[in-house]
């Protein structure tokens, strides 16, 4: 079978192709220099913290992202020392520290959003209404037995 036939590959090559896009178009040339992975961690603490009220700790992100402590502990550092985030401890929790965001990443997180509307845009281009929602659920169906398949080798 042609790799170009192939959902994985057709997938992964997609994936590639907007990560490269998006750091370059997204990342690139913020007043606040951040990653891609940088700049998904402050768009979720936002939308958990800033949105909705919730307190999120390390564990969360772990959680949410499907990644390493370790991982995450490293974002978080270099985070915190290039001022985005602050961590305090939680009363009643020692293993816990709340993540909160701050001045500086909630400016960047306005400009990380500007520009990924703007890439959004740029990449459905051409597509119509109907074909957007068809790829919509297309990928969700794909994710579903993805998700699937893991938990049957869990």
């Amino acid at each position: 079978m042609n790799n170009e036939n192939m959902l994985g590959f057709v997938i992964k090559d997609l994936s590639n192709q907007v990560r490269r896009a998006v750091d370059r178009s997204v990342f690139q040339n913020l007043d606040t220099c951040v990653s891609g992975t940088q700049g998904h961690l402050i768009g979720y603490l936002y939308k958990q913290t800033v949105c909705n009220g919730r307190m999120i700790c390390q564990r969360d992100i772990e959680k949410e992202f499907n990644i390493k402590s370790s991982s995450v502990t490293a974002q978080l550092q270099t985070m915190e020392k290039n001022g985005l985030i602050v961590r305090e401890a939680v009363e009643g929790d020692a293993r816990c520290k709340q993540i909160i965001l701050t001045e500086k990443a909630v400016r960047c997180h306005s400009q990380i959003d500007q520009k990924i509307e703007a890439f959004e845009n740029r990449m459905a281009e051409g597509l119509t209404e109907e074909e957007k929602n068809a790829f919509l659920e297309v990928a969700k169906k794909i994710k579903k037995n993805l998700e699937e398949e893991i938990d049957r080798h869990a």
